[in-house]
């Protein structure tokens, strides 16, 4: 190891030198720097040495570097863009911690991702542009977002909450000059969003997981279907800056964590199959020096790590070498095994809960409920209940 990285340059000069360079880039040098800046600044090695240190990298510079949570940064790097977010959340945040039935929190994550579909749907990430030059432009964009976001979100209710969170500080904007147009309102009363489009044609079935994993060729293509179908994550829970320590393998009940950044909070989802094969992958990985800790990594991209976006795409890819479709005729997407699992797993537990009553009945006691929930989360049997259930 470089006499760099020893741990006492970790915590006394690594410190200084990233504040420092932060500070020379305009940027917060109180605020934790994220793993890309880390990866494109020269601290790759960072990353590592912090896990070998018995940390998540995350931890070290919170704890021993005295760095403070930071927000997720912005997509877009405008300038009067970000001001006006900053200023437009934080009076809702100082005025009533909500903007109608949303948090603050859920609005950032809102806005962060339609930047993104923008960015891919009009070439911008800039959200003021959809009320600024002609108006019939402003529509055009609106409509190519709209699209983009029924794209993206299959359920209509999840669409409505991230479309009416843009609309309402398009809205005010608009009310408050900033923009001149506010064609949004108008698409969204349309839409007919708030109501629930799904059914038995768009879910995906067991057959066609099986097929899925069936026709990959690598060991990536396979964790991506085991992660999305058996664990039940969206893309981004495994992409960019997601680490693999995520992974809580050697717990009596192995798990995946989710931190407090995703859109439903932090949590753990128990690990019922696949445990084996994501020890196997992640020790695959570490035999390359250079192995940050990315759940999956990326020699080509500038962070390091691969996107929610390559992620679709390979599934569709997959899906090229296989005839299995969902039972519309349509092929499925990430949140289409991502639904599988979640779905399954609800008609699973029910089933489990029902059994539990039977179990009860037997013995004189009024429900099994209360049992059955307090072993469902750690209880062999109903790892194996739930092998056989929805994998069978």
């Amino acid at each position: 190891m470089p006499r760099r990285w020893t741990e006492q340059y970790m915590r006394e000069r690594f410190p200084a030198e990233v504040r420092e360079k932060r500070l020379e880039q305009g940027l917060d040098p109180t605020q934790k720097p994220t793993h890309e800046w880390l990866r494109e600044n020269g601290y790759r090695q960072f990353l590592r040495r912090a896990r070998e240190l018995g940390y998540t990298p995350d931890t070290f510079l919170l704890e021993e570097c005295g760095f403070d949570e930071r927000h997720k940064e912005w997509p877009c790097s405008d300038g009067e863009l970000i001001r006006r977010l900053e200023d437009w959340l934080a009076y809702h945040e100082d005025v009533g911690e909500r903007l109608n039935s949303t948090s603050i929190g859920d609005a950032r994550t809102h806005l962060r991702r339609i930047m993104e579909l923008s960015e891919q749907c009009i070439g911008t990430g800039n959200l003021l542009k959809y009320g600024r030059g002609e108006q019939t432009v402003c529509v055009r964009r609106a409509k190519h977002l709209m699209r983009a976001l029924k794209t993206e979100f299959e359920n209509s209710q999840t669409r409505s909450n991230y479309i009416t969170t843009f609309r309402d500080f398009l809205h005010d904007s608009y009310k408050d000059g900033y923009v001149e147009h506010e064609p949004i309102t108008a698409l969204v009363d349309r839409s007919g969003w708030t109501e629930t489009t799904n059914g038995p044609g768009f879910a995906a079935t067991t057959d066609l997981v099986k097929a899925y994993f069936e026709a990959c060729e690598t060991r990536v293509e396979k964790f991506l279907i085991l992660a999305l179908a058996g664990y039940g994550v969206r893309p981004s829970s495994i992409c960019g800056d997601e680490d693999r320590d995520a992974f809580v393998l050697d717990a009596e009940v192995p798990h995946m964590t989710f931190s407090d950044a995703r859109k439903n909070g932090p949590g753990q989802m128990p690990l019922v199959i696949g445990v084996d094969f994501v020890r196997s992958y992640f020790e695959t990985l570490e035999q390359d020096p250079s192995y940050d800790g990315t759940i999956l990594p990326s020699d080509r991209s500038a962070d390091g790590a691969r996107s929610a976006q390559w992620v679709r795409d390979k599934i569709a890819a997959i899906g090229e070498r296989t005839d299995a479709t969902l039972p519309n005729g349509n092929k499925p997407t990430p949140k289409h095994f991502r639904q599988f699992w979640y779905t399954r797993f609800i008609e699973t537990y029910s089933e489990w809960l029902d059994r539990a009553d039977d179990v009860a009945s037997m013995r004189g006691a009024s429900s099994g409920q209360v049992a059955a929930e307090a072993y469902a989360g750690d209880s062999p049997w109903f790892k194996q209940f739930i092998r056989s259930s929805v994998f069978s």
